[in-house]
């Protein structure tokens, strides 16, 4: 084969033009063409029969044809097994096809036998050959076997010659001209159905099904690549999961949003229940304490002088949280007031310094202590006069607790400072109200102790004790109930996440196979487009010969035929007109003469085609099975009869081998000049 066939021309030129190509797929379809270009080329050229001879098959006890390469009518009454001969024809060369019902390739085993034996004398290449294949048949309609066990021996041989060491049937099929169109998905009784001509389906051959077939045995190899490119189509059809993808991975990415949601509540519960339980079994300890030990009241006051002194802890850390919040809002507002910056710093200061509490008393000279500044703080009093302070003022002071300057920044980090500072302030804002709990909390407590002390009534105690521990059991519950609700929205999270990973992958996979797909679709229209133009000029040819052969029909429905046209599309029906009506092959009357002649003219231009061509199938036999059959009128049956009798001279390059039934119809006389005649009586008994 050429490196660049020349069909490669016409479609590099397409794709080049096609614009939604990019230039990287151009050149992958490029490839593609060229890669998967192929001929088929036939590793013999000429196979003739010689004679064939059958046991068991189908209605046929045992015969023996003698065909010695000529041109053969076998005749005689019905019944008597002319079809089941040719049958043993077809199953001798290519053993059962894929589906046996679609080609009346059924119980070929005759009744009340176990198996069957076919042997053929073939003329391959001017060399003798004999192939033998038997077919066992293990019970009544059960499994077959023998049909792929083939024996092919060079020369004729009429003893029987099978043996353990079976010819691989590809070889058998390669020596007729069938493997490389098998290997291309073409099932040998689909090739062999147009050198024999079966009156079960006249019009088998004329359907789009063969339509890659005849585009291959006439040269059009683009079909090749074709076939290749809706092959890949095919495989790039999405998996459902791969189509489901993008749903799936929305709902997917809804759940873990609601899942982060519920987390985060979780943990805050889990958070707040953990405090609570902490602070019950706080006070259920003391009160444990204080009911266990025989001085009662020093453990009251030493618990509330513990409570003391955590307050006193609690509000020392939030004074210093309070400050550095108020710093951190300072230095906040100055970002965001850094363009005024420069015009009141001076101002600022002088205020700030005028408006903040100062270290000493301006009278007595003592220094302000921290329990004056938190007055102003927690109660908004002046810290030497303990008078309530004006809003400005107190506002004042809070903002100016702990003055930055903002001028120590600098503006290139202005916005990401600003950030951290912000969240800094959420921060502390979240541990200055839980130490404002956790005062009141204690205070709350404290007040409690003292009312104890005060009271000193241990039966109270004793009651509280028991409804403490009630609390804290049921807090210690919601806490287990709440970290295993949380164990599960983290264990699904997991999950989620990794089925988010997954389906981001198939929606990927999904989206990079339509895009492939597309791409081979809008190829395959060119192909497509290239393919039809060459079809349209084969049909053309075939047309031109029949038109030819209508010389030979003188009194029937093809009396004035004068054109034959070809239907549009794949298939290779077609219209013959005549001066008095259209006989269309799609809706040929299978009881009539019609669908009879249709055939009979289509296989005959479209073998004499492949004659004349420099690559064809070697099987050099045209068989045709009943030629009458169907209710063919007196005129027709005389037209068929006048162009059989000239096929020999049609077709000079083939066997031909005729079978039919001896009616009316069926001269015997007709055909002396040109067949060799054999009246058939087969053997059925």
């Amino acid at each position: 084969m050429p490196e660049t066939p020349p069909v490669f021309n016409e479609v590099e030129e397409k794709i080049d033009r096609e614009t939604e190509f990019s230039e990287e797929e151009q050149e992958r379809f490029k490839r593609y063409f060229l890669k998967h270009y192929g001929e088929v080329s036939f590793s013999t050229q000429d196979v003739r029969l010689d004679r064939i001879s059958a046991e068991n098959f189908r209605v046929l006890s045992q015969v023996d044809v003698d065909f010695d390469r000529q041109d053969t009518i076998l005749y005689g009454q019905n019944s008597k097994g002319k079809t089941s001969l040719v049958k043993s024809l077809l199953y001798n060369i290519a053993g059962l096809p894929e589906n046996p019902s679609a080609y009346d390739m059924t119980n070929l085993v005759k009744s009340d036998r176990s198996n069957l034996s076919t042997k053929g004398y073939w003329t391959i290449d001017d060399s003798p050959y004999s192939l033998e294949r038997t077919l066992r048949q293990s019970g009544q309609g059960s499994s077959l076997s023998g049909d792929d066990e083939p024996y092919l021996l060079e020369g004729h041989s009429k003893e029987p010659t099978i043996s353990t060491e079976f010819t691989d049937p590809s070889d058998v099929l390669e020596k007729f001209g069938l493997q490389q169109l098998r290997l291309r998905g073409h099932d040998p009784y689909e090739v062999l159905s147009l050198f024999f001509l079966m009156s079960e389906d006249f019009t088998r051959f004329l359907g789009e099904k063969h339509s890659d077939l005849l585009d291959l045995l006439f040269g059009i190899n683009i079909t090749t690549v074709v076939q290749a490119v809706e092959a890949e189509i095919e495989e790039l059809e999405l998996q459902d999961e791969e189509e489901k993808s993008a749903q799936k991975l929305r709902e997917y990415q809804a759940e873990r949003d609601n899942l982060e949601d519920e987390k985060t509540n979780l943990e805050q519960k889990k958070s707040q229940l953990t405090n609570k339980l902490s602070e019950k079994q706080e006070r259920l300890e003391s009160i444990e304490d204080a009911l266990s030990g025989k001085n009662e009241l020093d453990s009251l006051r030493q618990r509330k002088n513990e409570l003391e002194s955590r307050r006193a802890d609690a509000k020392v850390k939030r004074s210093d949280v309070v400050e550095e919040l108020g710093s951190v809002r300072r230095t906040i507002k100055r970002y965001e007031d850094t363009e005024l910056l420069d015009d009141v710093e001076d101002v600022g200061e002088e205020l700030q310094n005028f408006l903040t509490i100062p270290d000493r008393c301006p009278i007595c000279t003592n220094r302000v202590d921290q329990e004056q500044r938190e007055r102003l703080l927690e109660e908004h009093d002046c810290p030497l006069c303990a008078k309530k302070m004006p809003d400005d003022r107190y506002r004042t002071e809070v903002e100016n607790l702990d003055s930055d300057k903002v001028s120590d920044t600098t503006s290139k980090k202005h916005t990401d400072e600003l950030k951290e500072r912000r969240e800094k302030e959420q921060e502390l804002v979240g541990q200055k109200n839980r130490l404002d709990q956790k005062i009141s909390s204690i205070k709350s407590e404290i007040e409690r102790v003292t009312k104890d002390i005060e009271d000193h009534d241990l039966a109270e105690l004793a009651d509280e004790q028991d409804g403490l521990r009630r609390e804290v059991q049921d807090l210690r519950d919601s806490a287990v109930e709440t970290e295993v609700k949380l164990g599960s929205v983290k264990e699904r999270l997991e999950i989620l996440e990794f089925e988010i990973k997954a389906q981001k992958h198939l929606k990927a996979k999904a989206k990079e196979k339509v895009a492939r797909k597309d791409g081979l679709k809008r190829f395959n229209d060119l192909l497509s487009e290239a393919r039809d133009s060459q079809r349209q000029e084969i049909k053309r040819k075939i047309a031109s010969q029949i038109q030819e052969l209508f010389d030979h029909f003188e009194e029937g429905s093809l009396k004035n035929a004068h054109n034959v046209e070809f239907k549009s599309g794949g298939s290779y029906h077609f219209e013959i007109k005549t001066t008095d009506q259209i006989l269309d092959s799609y809706i040929a009357d299978e009881n009539t003469a019609e669908i009879n002649l249709h055939a009979l003219l289509f296989h005959t231009a479209v073998l004499k085609l492949l004659s004349e061509s420099i690559n064809s199938p070697p099987l050099r036999l045209f068989i045709i099975d009943s030629p009458f059959d169907n209710e063919v009128d007196e005129q027709n049956a005389n037209d068929i009869s006048n162009y059989l009798s000239h096929l020999p001279e049609i077709l000079p390059e083939y066997q031909i081998v005729i079978a039919s039934a001896d009616t009316d119809t069926f001269n015997p006389t007709e055909y002396e000049d040109t067949f060799e005649m054999k009246e058939f009586e087969g053997s059925t008994a």
